[in-house]
């Protein structure tokens, strides 16, 4: 007897949500094994709904090239309608044994290039409703597709992109590319962290940048994005930066080296990130601050000695009230520090960045390090109020950690919570896009093939 309705009394505006929620984060698109083409299979109220509702087929991962591809693609994307779509696309490199001289497998990789080429045509055809993008792709996939003159002027909703190189790609993404997106009319969030900065005048209306100082005289390009408010910067120079620069809109900043902040100036930021310490960090981060005016209510040192060093009574901390550190690079020493109530008056949610081999650094495991970790937080508990304790972590050590006897923190007023690289919750979460493709492809001979 065939199945109506498994729950004929729940609300179809709780099925959607369900639905939206199973189908959000699809692993590859293109597995008709998976949500949301399997919730259609359940019942024909469930057939109904899932057909019916567009958003459901609005999110196309692709990440791999199965057979009848094509067919799938276009029945997915005819399912999606006219709903702006979320897109991400991991170009598979081509993979061949250097000890195998089978032309069999030469053949067969350029029928899968040819297939792959189809389904990325497929989806440049439909770059008009094109609302978010990721790309993790192989420098040499981007020329080959020839992307940048392809999707010129095309993009009318794009409103994120995100463009990643893969591990052990020697070249960076295709600059074209980079310029193509950013000529997108509406958009916002631009992540071409891989890509060096350069001059954009048609890019005034991004908000969120993250990208890469290749030389550190690139800095004065900043002036043409004038309404960023987050910004993320990497740098591998030390050298001195001369060129000074003012941006006001900021709120939010990150920087891989603290000698950017010797040439900037934040009087509106509110969120800093640095994460690295040399010689002269902190009077780079206490000249920047001093020069910058401003309160920052989030703080995250990711380099334990740079916060061991910082005077954190001074103005530019007094409205903290999140910090993150990491663990155990002389945290004992700050948390002793912070005992004072004069030190981040404001502070009320603390995260601690722990990683085993961190540990490993100092104690023998994570328990003995948390155990330590404990009996400091107790007596700073006796000074001070805070609300919560977040520990930046694995599933596993966090089990461990609470084991270890983190979780009798509670019994002394704290909540104890895990906190995830991409969780949502109050103001805490930064700006990351979506991260479709955080596991590694198949490593296997890329090194022989690229080389």
């Amino acid at each position: 007897m065939a199945i109506d309705s498994p729950s004929p009394r729940l609300p179809t505006e709780i099925w959607l949500h369900i639905f939206e929620m199973v189908s959000r984060r699809p692993s590859d698109s293109l597995n008709t094994n998976s949500a949301p083409w399997t919730l259609g299979h359940i019942c024909s109220t469930w057939r109904h709904l899932v057909l019916s509702n567009t958003s459901l087929w609005s999110t196309l991962i692709i990440t791999t090239e199965p057979h009848f591809a094509g067919q799938i693609l276009i029945e997915h994307l005819r399912r999606s309608a006219e709903h702006p779509l979320r897109i991400g696309i991991q170009v598979p490199l081509p993979v061949i044994d250097p000890n195998d001289s089978d032309s069999d497998d030469e053949v067969q990789l350029v029928v899968d290039q040819l297939r792959f080429r189809r389904l990325i045509d497929l989806l440049v055809h439909e770059s008009r409703r094109w609302h978010t993008v990721e790309l993790e792709v192989y420098s040499f996939a981007v020329t080959d597709l020839d992307l940048a003159a392809r999707l010129r002027g095309k993009l009318p909703l794009l409103e994120e992109f995100y463009l990643k190189k893969p591990p052990y790609d020697p070249l960076a993404p295709d600059q074209n590319l980079v310029r193509t997106f950013l000529q997108a009319p509406n958009l916002h969030k631009a992540d071409f962290r891989d890509n060096r900065l350069f001059e954009a005048p048609s890019a005034a209306h991004i908000t969120h940048l993250s990208t890469t100082l290749n030389v550190p005289s690139d800095v004065q390009y900043l002036s043409s994005y004038a309404h960023i408010t987050e910004l993320h910067l990497r740098s591998y120079h030390r050298k001195p930066v001369s060129t000074p620069i003012i941006l006001p809109m900021i709120k939010k900043f990150s920087a891989r080296l603290s000698i950017i902040l010797d040439v900037l100036t934040l009087p509106n930021l509110e969120t800093l990130t640095v994460r690295d310490c040399s010689s002269k960090s902190r009077e780079s981060l206490e000249k920047f601050l001093e020069r910058s005016r401003c309160q920052l209510k989030v703080l995250s040192i990711l380099k334990g000695q740079l916060l061991a060093e910082l005077d954190l009574r001074g103005p530019a901390f007094r409205y903290v009230n999140r910090l993150t550190l990491p663990v155990p690079q002389n945290t004992l020493e700050t948390m002793a520090k912070m005992s004072d109530p004069a030190v981040l008056p404001s502070l009320e949610v603390v995260t601690l960045m722990i990683k085993d081999a961190q540990f490993s650094e100092e104690v023998e495991s994570v328990e003995e390090g948390a155990r330590e970790l404990k009996m400091e937080l107790i007596a700073f508990l006796g000074k001070r109020r805070m609300k919560l304790l977040r520990l930046y972590c694995g599933d596993n050590d966090f089990a461990a950690l609470q084991n270890a006897g983190l979780r009798e923190l509670g019994e002394a007023g704290l909540a104890v919570e895990l906190d995830h690289f991409n969780s949502n919750h109050d103001e805490w979460k930064w700006w990351k896009g979506p991260h479709w493709f955080l596991a590694s492809p198949d490593l296997r001979h890329i090194a022989s093939f690229l080389s």
